[in-house]
């Protein structure tokens, strides 16, 4: 149980400085090391349970091939239970540590940096966040200006400007 906490313990002082420090819109793992440990979270979600799997396929055909299967074959079947439990929990893993770096924007969705765009698709091109007149005076299309919140279009003028300057 010590150990346990201790693993824990020391997930969430290497996770938590990642999700305080970071920029909003920025991602602060670069694009490369998200998208591979994006990867390896699904890779673990699929490993988990073949392993698991076959694990116990390969216990089950030595405790038949040993001559007396009836025994050992409760001892296989305790050892697939506890290994399937381990499974579901390394399978939900990915899955949280996903949803927590959404929600701190280390990520988007699918394991993206484009933190702007719902789908993870990489089809933005501007950061999540405006907070100057310069970064929305850049967009120049009225398509751009509305899909960030901060921003907003005059027509009368053609430009794009800052909520707060209206």
């Amino acid at each position: 149980m010590k150990k346990k906490f201790i693993i824990v313990l020391t997930l969430m002082i290497l996770i938590t400085p990642i999700a305080v420090f970071a920029d909003e819109g920025v991602c602060p793992l670069g694009p490369d090391v998200t998208k591979d440990l994006y990867g390896a979270l699904m890779i673990l979600k699929i490993v988990a349970p073949l392993l698991c799997i076959g694990l116990s396929v390969f216990d089950a055909i030595k405790a038949v091939a040993k001559g007396d299967p009836s025994t050992d074959l409760k001892k296989v079947a305790i050892k697939f239970l506890k290994r399937m439990m381990y499974a579901i929990i390394l399978f939900f893993i990915p899955v949280l540590v996903d949803l927590f770096f959404q929600m701190a924007d280390v990520w988007g969705a699918n394991g993206t940096c484009d933190l702007m765009n719902p789908e993870g698709n990489g089809t933005s091109t501007e950061p999540a966040t405006r907070t100057t007149t310069e970064n929305c005076a850049a967009l120049t299309d009225k398509e751009h200006c509305d899909r960030d919140q901060k921003c907003y279009w005059d027509s009368n003028t053609n430009t794009c400007h800052v909520m707060n300057s209206r």
